[in-house]
């Protein structure tokens, strides 16, 4: 990716996730000079570890990772569906699970990328639509809620 900073100079920015045992490094890499730095994720917040202090971040759901039926015109947010084709990473909870709105449900991998599949609502699962590892086809059902019988 390229960025401009505020003098007008480019500059090639990459930026990676590296596996260390139980701790989560970033590399970047930004005009060949790269950089390293601890980090932690904890609910909806990053905190990056500089050696002049810390930096934390707000991880912002985009709406088109967490679509359901209801967005995509067809129903009354009974399920949560993939975005984009992929695979299953993580399955995060299990049929009869009572979700809260905004719970993880799920973890698409993508492009590269991880995709956190969230509860549009408070809920009931009612099943799974595929098993960890499992290709996930775009609009594919991932998950399911029972119906409320106040929606009918």
């Amino acid at each position: 990716m390229e960025i401009q900073i505020d003098d007008g100079s480019w500059y090639t920015v990459k930026a990676e996730h590296v596996e260390d045992g139980e701790r989560l490094k970033i590399r970047t890499n930004i005009n060949n000079n790269i950089s390293t730095f601890n980090s932690y994720v904890a609910a909806d917040e990053v905190t990056v570890f500089l050696e002049s202090g810390k930096m934390q971040f707000e991880l912002v759901q985009p709406k088109f990772l967490s679509t359901t039926i209801d967005q995509m015109g067809g129903g009354s947010g009974s399920k949560v569906i993939a975005p984009m084709p992929g695979v299953l990473e993580k399955v995060l909870v299990r049929p009869g699970d009572h979700v809260k709105k905004g719970d993880n449900l799920a973890v698409l991998i993508a492009m590269k990328m991880e995709h956190s599949l969230k509860a549009p609502k408070d809920a009931v699962v009612k099943s799974i639509g595929g098993i960890e590892g499992s290709n996930v086809a775009k609009g594919a059902a991932v998950i399911t809620f029972e119906e409320d019988s106040n929606e009918k």
